[in-house]
């Protein structure tokens, strides 16, 4: 029998191991949530042949890809911001990532308004794969939650010093 977790439940529950975590550790419960998504990617890399990509979208890609399999997300966009990194002039890289619909919205919303780490084991995961490629996300927008489901955040990339 294969069982299916009822996606409310899951979003509570990790809303609750959040908020204890945030409880007890402060600002330093972000400390937890980045390692999560660290330990995830050592996890994935080799499952799903991401040690031989040179090109870091294309794992951003393949993650989301997995992650929308997984059932964990309807929907995941992640690329490039060309157009508004013309519009800068600069060097830096600017990635979208924008997820619709995922299992962890009300209360990951809830937690984010109280100050709260909440579980972003996708950012996690996608962050943790830019180290791969001695890079670093920094999020210069977001997390903004819409109305129609979709949570979306933009990166600045840059090399890790």
């Amino acid at each position: 029998m294969v069982l299916k977790i009822n996606q409310e439940f899951f979003d509570l529950e990790l809303y609750c191991l959040c908020k204890a975590i945030y409880e007890f550790l402060g600002k330093d419960a972000w400390k937890v949530i980045w390692r999560s998504g660290e330990i995830l990617f050592k996890e994935l890399e080799e499952k799903l042949n991401l040690k031989d990509e040179k090109d870091y979208v294309k794992v951003l890609q393949k993650l989301a890809q997995y992650l929308q399999d997984a059932g964990y997300i309807e929907r995941i966009n992640v690329g490039r911001l060309l157009d508004e990194m013309k519009q800068r002039k600069s060097e830096e890289e600017l990635i979208v990532y924008e997820m619709i619909n995922p299992a962890l919205t009300k209360y990951a919303e809830r937690l984010t308004k109280e100050g709260g780490a909440p579980a972003h084991i996708s950012t996690g995961l996608l962050l943790a794969a830019l180290k791969k490629f001695g890079l670093k996300g920094e999020m210069v927008e977001g997390p903004v939650f819409l109305p129609d489901g979709r949570v979306i955040e933009k990166w600045r990339i840059t090399a890790l010093r």
